[in-house]
C-alpha cells in the first residue's frame, strides 16, 4: 500500500468514526497550547498509532494539509489524554510551520550609504499574518562569501561568519508592513581586484515562534541573498553589449595579443555586459568552445569561470563541457541598478 493511499484511508476512517461527533473536530488555538519538548514518550492508544505515524510521514513529505486532516479526525474521536497530548503537539508543529509559510524573508546587499567602499546587508521581512510574531532561537549565523577577480583572471574566495544576536528575538510584522533590519556591514576588497561577487547566507536556528499567545516549534531554515557584483573604479562605467564580447573573441587578431593584455580586454568586455544580458553571451561561448583549439579556448577560461561560477580547474575539455551546459535554461537574473564600485586601488 502506498503512503498516499494509507493516508487517505486513515483520513476517511477517522472522519467516519467522528461522524457521531462527541464534539467538533475543529482544531483551534485553545486546543494547541502545548509544544514539543524533550520528555518521556507517553503511552499511545494502539488504535491511533498508525494514524499518528501517518501524520509524521505526511509532515516529513511536506503535506501539511493531509497531516492536519488526520489530526482533526484523531481529536474528534475523543482519544485518551496521552494520545491527545501527542496529537496536539503535532498540531503545534503544523501551526508553527504555517506561521513561517506566511512570512517572506529577503536579504538585500547594497552600498553602505554612510561609508564609501563598504557594503551593507539588511534582512527584509513581510508577512500575511494578522498578528505580530516573535522568534525565540539561538543567535542567527551570518556568512559572507566574496569571490574576487584580478587582472590576470585569477579568482580568490574569502568567507567569514559571525553570530547575529538580534536574530534570536526577531519580530515579524503584520500584513501590509515591511520590516527592514540591518544585519551588518563589510568592507569591500580592493588590492588588485577588478571585480568582486558578494553573497550572504543567514541561517536561522530551530527554536520557537511566539504567535497569538502560543509558543510554537520552529524548524531551522536559511535565507540567501542574490549575488551582488562590484566593479573596480578604473573600469569604464558604460555598459557594453554582448556583440562587443563576440567581436573581440571571434577576431583571430585578438589571440595574437600579449596574454595579459588579452585577459584584461577579455574581462572588461565580460564585466561591462549588464547582468540581465549575460545570458546572451552563451551562444557565443558555445560556438567558441566548438571551434577554437585548446590553446585558444584556454585563454577564454578567466571569463568562462566568472560567468559559470563552476569549478573545473584548468581542464580545457571539462570547461568545454561546462559551456555546453550553459545553454540549459536558468533562472532569470534581474538587472542590478545600483552603482556598484570597489574601493580605488592603492
Amino acid at each position: 500500500m502506498t503512503l498516499a493511499r494509507a493516508i487517505a484511508g486513515a483520513v476517511l476512517g477517522l472522519l467516519a468514526g467522528a461522524c457521531a461527533g462527541v464534539r467538533s473536530g475543529a482544531v483551534n488555538a485553545s486546543q494547541s497550547q502545548r509544544v514539543i519538548e524533550h520528555s518521556a514518550a507517553p503511552t499511545i492508544d494502539p488504535r491511533f498509532e498508525e494514524s499518528l505515524a501517518l501524520v509524521q510521514a505526511a509532515i516529513a513529505e511536506g503535506d501539511d494539509r493531509v497531516a492536519r486532516l488526520i489530526l482533526v479526525g484523531i481529536l474528534a474521536r475523543g482519544p485518551d489524554q496521552a494520545t491527545r497530548e501527542v496529537a496536539l503537539r503535532w498540531v503545534d508543529v503544523l501551526d508553527g510551520r504555517a506561521v513561517l509559510a506566511a512570512a517572506r524573508f529577503e536579504l538585500v546587499v547594497a552600498p553602505d550609504p554612510d561609508v564609501v567602499g563598504r557594503s551593507a546587508i539588511d534582512l527584509a521581512i513581510s508577512t500575511e499574518l494578522r498578528s505580530p510574531a516573535r522568534f525565540e532561537t539561538a543567535p542567527f549565523l551570518a556568512t559572507r562569501t566574496v569571490v574576487t577577480l584580478d587582472r590576470l583572471g585569477v579568482e580568490r574566495v574569502d568567507s567569514s561568519s559571525f553570530l547575529w544576536e538580534p536574530g534570536s528575538a526577531l519580530t515579524l510584522p503584520v500584513l501590509g508592513r515591511r520590516q527592514v533590519t540591518r544585519v551588518g556591514e563589510a568592507t569591500l576588497p580592493s588590492a588588485d581586484a577588478i571585480a568582486a561577487r558578494e553573497t550572504w547566507v543567514v541561517e536561522v536556528r530551530s527554536g520557537f515562534v511566539h504567535f497569538e499567545g502560543r509558543r510554537l516549534p520552529m524548524r531551522a531554515f536559511a535565507v540567501e541573498s542574490p549575488r551582488k557584483e562590484w566593479l573596480a573604479g578604473f573600469l569604464d562605467r558604460g555598459a557594453l553589449g554582448p556583440e562587443e564580447f563576440a567581436r573581440f573573441t571571434r577576431d583571430p587578431a585578438s589571440y595574437e595579443l600579449d596574454p595579459e593584455v588579452f585577459t584584461a580586454r577579455l574581462l572588461e568586455r565580460t564585466l561591462r555586459v549588464p547582468l540581465d544580458r549575460r545570458r546572451d553571451l552563451v551562444p557565443v561561448l558555445v560556438e567558441l568552445a566548438r571551434t577554437l583549439d585548446d590553446e585558444g579556448f584556454a585563454r577564454l577560461l578567466p571569463a568562462v569561470r566568472w560567468l559559470s561560477e563552476e569549478e573545473a580547474g584548468e581542464d580545457v575539455q571539462a570547461w568545454r563541457a561546462a559551456v555546453e551546459r550553459f545553454a540549459e535554461p536558468r533562472p532569470e537574473i534581474l538587472p542590478d541598478d545600483d552603482e556598484l564600485q570597489l574601493p580605488p586601488l592603492r
